[in-house]
């Protein structure tokens, strides 16, 4: 542990605090009360604890700040509780929001030095009963990121500045929800683009934050003017964002995001995560109740629990745990829409030391003409597809503007156009945990332009399900157009069920659309331009979902026999090459009394042969004949092929199958009723553990 989470664990158990009756404490509130800023501008701050006396080390303060748009009152019940349960707790109006005084510089060095300026008013007006060397932070979006800052700067002199001078305060735990750490990734990615939701609150004509009128006009010039630079400039300002301090920060934090958040992907959080010095104390959870997500009772309820235990902990001294075991719980999104928007429901949860999930393996699936997305990579050249942009003439950045960057509002100007890849029907579920990415071979002469990939989700019905997406812009400002083009889409855990296609959208812009609703997450290229997308052996376009190293992944289509049966398959054990447990691969639902073999190699393939397809690349091995055995009596379809992969790849003979190889496999069986005489399975995916 580093030295201010030591600290604060010394500090809280030096100090015996009164132990919670039943029900809680009750309470004293200061409510609204004046605080003046040190430049001279001012707000109102609510100070609760309880009403029977502290130790004499005083109630440990925990400051809840609100979100953008929002006031203290947002936080206030969170107050409440915390106040019940033996702290002193604030809350107060930000600058630029409600009642306090001043323009919003967007999270900048007036902000924090707000944040510290209340702090020393709680300390000042409660003598002896406010320990601010017990000093928690907790915060929601604006909350969080304030809330980070004030950790990352904790102990720091304060910058030059016309009203103040000292240092910040140090702070002994923050629980911050639903933020970015990185505002040029989450904000300008690709150095271009153009966060929709930030852009509208800053220049829209009803929000309720009153901005610094120069901050303001930069963003206006930054659009109207094209220029890239200044935006970055704007959102990567040194003393705006917390990110290079991130590596420094050692007190304790715990984060929480949601999957689907609109404004804040979650990767520069879980970046800010794994960037803390080793020693630092952290915990994750990622899964729904952010911005535009579903505040699930049960996901909501262990976040609250979560929060009283992590600074009854570092506040406090209780040793309660949760600061051991793993240190990153994840949901699983539900597929089915309505289960995924119904609050009551509960989302299943999986633990890690880290995010993503160590052992993963890249489930690639090729981008081929005619719309198919296959395991198998193309032989040749085939027909690109085209992505046009055309935006009606007149239509520039002051009428976008004007829009306040409504999809609804800019689509009959600047249409939205999209491509789809659509694989053939899984043979069996895919989970996905992990970060998505779709790459894109690309030619053409235009010189500014952007290309978004979205995921998707496609039942036997028609019915679709958003499941991720990112984009990539390209601007003469920030550099040349590349021909291939790597598109980080967000993060995920979400299992495709058996029956069900992915499918990868290609689109002229990025539009966010879970269940709660589509939404323009970047601003548009206001520029005609026209992308190819290409498939071809010397340019891949493919996408890459990352699934469970250990878990046997089925791919491809099992053709059709003649008695209708479409074999299944699967691994039954586990590949490993020091288990002396059978290693079965399994093909159910094909013909009795048929003599066939399995076949498998090292690399996936789709190329026709007989009625099927071959699904393993060459070179291919095969297994002696086995026989499906049953009868035709118990079923039409009632055979099972069966191979024990065990002692070939525990002879150490075979080096396909070394530990660390990703092995295809698929069987191939006689139907001598069928116009091809024979039938192929869909191909079986799995790595050799040790």
């Amino acid at each position: 542990m580093h030295t201010l989470a030591v600290l604060a664990l010394v500090g809280a158990l030096q100090c015996t605090d009164p132990p919670v009756p039943p029900g809680g404490f009750v309470l004293d509130e200061y409510i609204d009360q004046p605080v003046t800023l040190s430049d001279g501008e001012t707000t109102t701050a609510t100070l609760r604890m309880p009403r029977d006396p502290a130790a004499t080390c005083g109630w440990p303060l925990v400051v809840f700040i609100h979100g953008l748009f929002g006031t203290q009152n947002g936080p206030a019940n969170f107050a409440r509780d915390f106040a019940e349960w033996g702290y002193a707790t604030v809350t107060f109006d930000v600058r630029g929001h409600a009642t306090a005084s001043g323009d919003h510089t967007l999270w900048g060095l007036r902000e924090r030095l707000d944040v510290a300026e209340v702090i020393e008013w709680a300390r000042a007006s409660f003598p002896g009963q406010v320990a601010t060397d017990r000093l928690g932070l907790a915060g929601t979006s604006q909350g969080a990121i304030l809330s980070l800052g004030a950790a990352a700067w904790a102990g720091q002199p304060i910058p030059p500045n016309p009203w103040t001078a000292g240092s910040f305060p140090d702070v002994h735990a923050i629980v911050i929800t639903n933020f970015t750490s990185d505002f040029g990734a989450s904000l300008a990615p690709s150095g271009s683009g153009l966060h929709c939701n930030i852009a509208a609150t800053l220049l829209g004509s009803t929000s309720a934050v009153r901005f610094d009128p120069g901050l303001v006009a930069d963003v206006a010039r930054s659009i109207l003017d094209d220029d890239p630079a200044l935006w970055r400039a704007i959102v990567e300002d040194p003393q705006r964002t917390p990110l290079a301090l991130v590596p420094t920060i050692t007190t304790p934090v715990m984060a929480m995001a949601a999957w689907d958040d609109y404004w804040f992907p979650i990767e520069p959080m879980v970046e800010a995560i794994e960037a803390l010095p080793p020693g630092t104390p952290r915990k994750l959870y990622i899964g729904t109740g952010g911005h535009s997500t579903p505040n699930t009772v049960g996901e909501i309820a262990l976040r609250d629990g979560w929060r009283r235990l992590w600074f009854d902990r570092f506040l406090k001294g209780e040793a309660n745990g949760i600061d051991q075991g793993p240190a990153v719980t994840y949901s699983r999104t539900p597929a089915d829409p309505d289960v995924y928007l119904n609050v009551q429901t509960s989302w299943v949860q999986s633990q890690a030391e880290h995010w993503p999930p160590p052992g993963n393996w890249p489930l690639r699936l090729h981008l081929r003409e005619n719309g198919q997305l296959s395991a198998g990579a193309p032989y040749a050249a085939e027909t690109p597809a085209t992505l046009a942009q055309h935006v009606a003439s007149g239509f520039g950045a002051a009428e976008l503007i004007a829009t306040e960057f409504r999809l609804p509002q800019i689509e009959p100007d600047l249409p939205r156009v999209q491509l789809e890849w659509k694989s053939a029907p899984l043979p069996g579920p895919v989970l996905l945990a992990g970060r998505p990415q779709v790459q894109l071979s690309i030619d053409t002469a235009d010189v500014q332009w952007q290309v978004a990939a979205a995921l998707w989700d496609i039942d036997e019905n028609g019915n679709e399900r958003y499941v991720s997406s990112g984009v990539h812009l390209v601007h003469p400002q920030v550099g040349p157009a590349p021909s291939q083009v790597l598109l980080q889409l967000g993060s995920q855990c979400y299992e495709f069920a058996a029956g069900h296609s992915i499918a990868v959208r290609v689109s002229n812009v990025l539009v966010h659309e879970p269940p709660t609703g589509p939404l323009l997450r970047y601003a548009p290229t206001l520029a005609d331009f026209t992308l190819q997308i290409r498939h071809d052996p010397a340019a891949l376009s493919f996408v890459e979902l990352p699934v469970a190293g250990d878990a046997a992944i089925p791919y491809g289509f099992s053709q059709s026999a003649s008695a209708g049966c479409s074999a299944r398959l699967s691994l039954v054990g586990s590949a490993s090459a020091t288990s002396l447990d059978p290693v079965l691969v399994r093909a159910e639902d094909v013909i009795p009394a048929r003599d066939g073999l399995m076949i498998y190699g090292l690399g996936p393939a789709q190329s026709p042969l007989g009625g099927g397809s071959l699904w393993v690349a060459a070179p291919v091995k095969r297994t002696q004949l086995i026989n499906s055995g049953s009868s035709t009596q118990l079923g039409a379809c009632s055979g099972l092929l069966q191979f024990d992969l065990g002692p070939r790849l525990r002879s150490g003979l075979d080096p396909m199958l070394s530990v660390g190889s990703r092995v295809y496999v698929q069987y191939w069986y006689r139907d001598p009723q069928s116009p091809s005489l024979t039938n192929l399975t869909h191909g079986l995916q799995f790595s050799i553990l040790p």
